[in-house]
């Protein structure tokens, strides 16, 4: 499914399209939520299997 977005401004649409899709017809996803902390100018993702 395409992701209905915003237009960036009137008239010009956004750069960085969206697909919603299946997480299992991604090769080598991770099968499970994750959390993630977002941290000053980093971001840091602690995966728990």
């Amino acid at each position: 499914m395409i992701w209905e977005h915003i237009e960036d401004e009137p008239g010009k649409t956004c750069p960085n399209p969206r697909v919603i899709m299946p997480r299992n017809l991604v090769p080598n996803v991770i099968p499970d939520s994750v959390k993630i902390d977002y941290n000053k100018n980093y971001l840091k993702v602690k995966v728990s299997l």
